[in-house]
């Protein structure tokens, strides 16, 4: 064969490859009828069902009644069709229904279920709203729930998972293939038992790894938490907007609960509610609390057994306690400011010395007991 010959032929394999490559990443497919030059469904689930599998799925304008389960690599994004970017996921006519269990046997009604994806699973500019859910018992009411699967939330909104006291705005749970998640520039709001929960399967083990930065969570129902890490979710919890539902002396939420980490929390705003941040046992010895703002907190910052988090360069303002240690041994506790609050620091153990901190218009500095 000669040279030429030879060049050719490869120029036109490695074109078809090419070609064969580029039109497996991206097979598109429309939901709604905003994009008429792709192939179009009317439902989420059908799309989502349809062969060739789509790695993207543009979702037009609209509010689709329907419980959608995910089980494949995807994109799954809102667009934008004249005057209007709401793409709407609903609850059915007759209401949610249980459509999976957690982690731990317990049912699930889950309105966006990510279900032990193959690869990775990316939402981006949608609003899941469980208003009218109709849900009760002990069901957990679920907006994104991410199980066993990585991805990206993005400029989503869910709202409304609330109604028996088992709402959660986003859930996501993990196994021994440990998935990552990143939750970014959302709004997570009026849900009523937490905004977004990371947890295992109660080993103690991380089994969740998570980055969550940015969003705005909030909730007027008292007892729901904002953020929780438990059993051994592992997290960056980075420049949150925290607004909780109760006021001191209310005894019932946290803004972040960072139950055996390790996790990162910085730069965060915290407005209301019990506990600010709680820091809890000792697999959380690694955690690092630094440069949050918190106001009107009952406690700004909470530790419980044997944290040994470093708790630094926080603004801690309008609360009964500033820094709760319970007796724990905790020295890396410095370079915090303690604003107006009753007492500063309460229940220090004799020998962590507090100097390194700043107080200011606080009934008392450091109470001990210990």
């Amino acid at each position: 064969m000669s040279r030429v010959r030879f060049v050719r032929l490869f120029s036109v394999l490695a074109l078809a490859l090419w070609t064969s490559t580029l039109s497996a990443s991206t097979i598109t497919y429309a939901v709604g009828t905003c994009r008429p030059h792709l192939p179009s469904y009317p439902t989420n689930s059908a799309a989502l069902a349809a062969t060739p599998p789509a790695n993207v799925v543009e979702v037009c304008p609209g509010t689709y009644k329907e419980q959608v389960q995910v089980t494949q690599p995807v994109t799954l994004e809102g667009v934008s069709n004249g005057a209007s970017t709401e793409a709407v996921f609903a609850p059915p006519a007759g209401g949610l229904v249980a459509n999976a269990t957690d982690d731990f046997g317990n049912p699930v009604a889950a309105q966006l279920w990510v279900n032990n994806a193959s690869g990775p699973v990316n939402i981006s500019d949608l609003t899941v709203d469980a208003s009218g859910n109709g849900v009760s018992g002990f069901v957990s009411v679920i907006g994104i729930f991410y199980q066993n699967s990585s991805g990206t939330v993005n400029r989503v909104a869910t709202r409304n998972q609330s109604g028996n006291g088992f709402g959660i705005g986003i859930l996501a749970q993990g196994d021994s293939s440990i998935p990552f998640i990143n939750i970014e520039n959302s709004n997570v709001h009026d849900y009523d038992q937490a905004g977004i929960l990371l947890e295992n399967n109660g080993l103690g083990i991380a089994a969740v790894i998570a980055r969550i930065s940015e969003n705005e969570i909030a909730t007027s129902h008292l007892n729901a938490d904002a953020i929780d890490i438990f059993f051994g979710g592992q997290a960056t919890i980075r420049s949150n907007l925290i607004v909780n539902g109760g006021t001191q002396p209310h005894p019932g939420n946290y803004g972040i609960l960072a139950d055996w980490g390790p996790d990162t929390i910085s730069g965060n705003t915290v407005v209301g509610g019990n506990t600010g941040i709680f820091i809890s046992d000792a697999l959380s010895f690694n955690a690092s609390v630094t440069s949050n703002k918190i106001f009107g907190s009952n406690t700004g910052i909470s530790l419980s057994t044997f944290a040994l988090a470093t708790i630094q360069s926080n603004s801690i303002t309008k609360s009964r306690i500033g820094i709760e240690f319970q007796c724990n041994f905790s020295p890396n506790v410095h370079s915090n400011i303690v604003t107006e609050s009753g007492t500063a620091l309460d229940s220090v153990p004799s020998a962590i010395s507090t100097s390194g901190n700043t107080y200011s218009n606080v009934g008392t500095i450091r109470t001990g007991g210990c």
